[in-house]
Formats: structure tokens, sequence, C-alpha cells
């Protein structure tokens, strides 16, 4: 039975409440649920469920590879099945009679066969194709053997460090996997273990290292000229574009001058978790918004990954 509109949308509701809570089983469920819906280009025009998986699901920093591809395989059978030619118009098939005519024709004209005409050589690929230039690049997909360190999550860190440093670039991949290789080992270095502070290093290391707007820090450090040792100690400020720090520079500035003329100074604080990077290292201010009897909303800034937020 093919899922309604609404049974579409109340999905993607709960998909997205299942990425934010990493319930990977849950979201492989729900996507599968997805496979009975009956695409055509006004319903997903209504839905923007399309939409949602190639820009969402597929992108969200918390879904796992299998998420991401069930995802990917659904968008690819919808456009399979609108592309598809309308029974309403069925192709023509010709007649028996016909074919035979023309298959006669053909040997009594063709007495001999034409010579085949070779394609020209091409050159030998490398082990990394040059047209390699997506985000598609991943450990499987090079074919290369990591020396994992064998625990399960160094070994998943060093296969996103492998991806971000491989996308968009037609890099070596020997030479991507030997730096991936040494930023994850440097960067375990500077924890001595698994944890939380671990993973969060390697998350800002990813989502600088595959930011499409900003390719030179991942050109340098590919090239050496930021070591990988450098790199896995590098501040967040620094990784950014110099857009970026400019923009960084600026709302310092904008900072230092409310604070001279009486606006709310931001304190300093680890009361607060971050949701997105999961660090503790935040500033907050507090400002009446509302009735002089309702409590002060409380504004909320990591000054690790910028992310912010607010509450009352």
């Amino acid at each position: 039975m093919s899922l309604s509109d609404e049974d579409v949308l109340k999905i993607v509701s709960k998909l997205k409440k299942s990425l934010e809570q990493e319930n990977h089983s849950l979201s492989e469920d729900l996507l599968k649920q997805l496979e009975k819906f009956t695409p055509t280009t006004e319903r997903l025009k209504k839905t923007k469920v399309g939409v949602f998986l190639t820009n969402e699901v597929r992108k969200h920093e918390k879904a796992n590879e299998n998420v991401k591809n069930l995802a990917k395989d659904l968008v690819n059978q919808w456009k399979k099945d609108i592309q598809a030619p309308s029974p309403a118009h069925p192709v023509k098939a010709e007649k028996p009679e016909k074919i035979e005519k023309k298959s006669l024709l053909k040997v009594d004209v063709e007495k001999k066969p034409a010579p085949l005409k070779r394609a020209p050589t091409e050159p030998s690929i490398p082990a990394t194709p040059a047209s390699a230039t997506d985000d598609t690049r991943t450990v499987k997909s090079d074919g290369v053997r990591p020396k994992y360190p064998g625990d399960g999550v160094r070994d998943k860190c060093l296969d996103l460090l492998y991806k971000a440093m491989a996308s968009n670039t037609t890099e070596d991949s020997q030479r991507v996997l030997k730096v991936a290789e040494q930023v994850e080992q440097y960067t375990y270095q500077s924890f001595d273990q698994v944890g939380e502070p671990y993973k969060a290093r390697i998350r800002t290391e990813v989502m600088n290292l595959q930011n499409k707007t900003h390719p030179e820090l991942r050109m340098k450090v590919l090239s050496g000229e930021i070591t990988a040792k450098d790199f896995a100690v590098m501040p967040v400020e620094e990784m950014a574009s110099k857009e970026r720090q400019d923009e960084i520079a600026a709302e310092k500035k904008k900072a230092a001058h409310d604070a001279v003329v009486g606006k709310p100074v931001q304190q300093t604080t680890d009361m607060f978790l971050c949701g997105r990077c999961k660090q503790r290292k935040c500033t907050y201010f507090q400002m009446q918004t509302r009735s002089a009897d309702e409590p002060m909303t409380t504004f909320v800034t990591c000054t690790y990954c910028g992310h912010k937020w607010k509450f009352c």
C-alpha cells in the first residue's frame, strides 16, 4: 500500500528527530518505510522529501553510512520511476514481418563484414582516477588498506578523515591515507584516550577539511605545508578561511565595543553543553526580553564551534 503525503511528512518529522538522537536503527527503519512511497513530480514538490534526503540526511554529520546510502538509493530509484515512460504511451513494437524483412535485407546486401574500428589506446589509469573530484571517495571506493589502530571508534575516525581529505581532489590515494593516519595518531596522542573530547576534535577536523568553501586548508595539509602534527593541535579559529577569520575578529571588536557602551557582557562558563560539538567552552549573557515578572532569557554561544542557542 502506497504512502499518502501525510504519512510521508510524518516519517520525515520522525527521521529528523532520530538523526539528532543518533538512533541509526530507527533512521534505517523509517527510510525503508519510504520505499512504499509512489513518487510523482507533483508529490515530490509538495512533500519535499527528495530535497530533505539529499540535502539533510546524506549530509547530516550524525548519520552513519548505512543511513546515507539508503537515502541515496531512495532518491536514485525515485528519479528512475519519474523518468520511466508512462504506461499510457507504450512504445510500439515492430511487427515480426518487418523485422524479418529487415534482417533478410541485411544478409543480402552485406556480403562482407565491415572492418572493425579500434578505439584509440587510452593511457593507463592511475590508482586514483583523475575524474574523482567529488565527495564520494572513501577508503572502500579507493581500495586502500589503512593501518587501523584496532579500536572501533578510532578506526571509524580514520575512515572519516580519509574521506574528508580525499573529497573534491585528485590527490594520490596513498598520500591521502598516509596523512590521514598521521593526523588521527597525533590527535589521539593529544588526549591519550578515546573519549568525547577526542571525538569532538575529530568532528571539528573533518568538518573543516571537507569545507568546500575553504579547500586551501585541505590542500595545505595534504601538501605538508601544514604538518599532520601541527594540524592535530591547530586552534579552530586558525582552521577557518581568511574571510571567516576576519568575521571572528570583527565579532570580537564588536563585543569589546558593546562592553564599553554598556551592552550585556558575555561571561565565560562551562555550565552549558554545546549540542553540536559536545564541548563546554561557552559564553553567555542574560537579557529581559519579556515582561518583568517572567524569567530572563539566556543567550549562549559555543566558543569552540560558534553554535548559538537561547533558553528561558
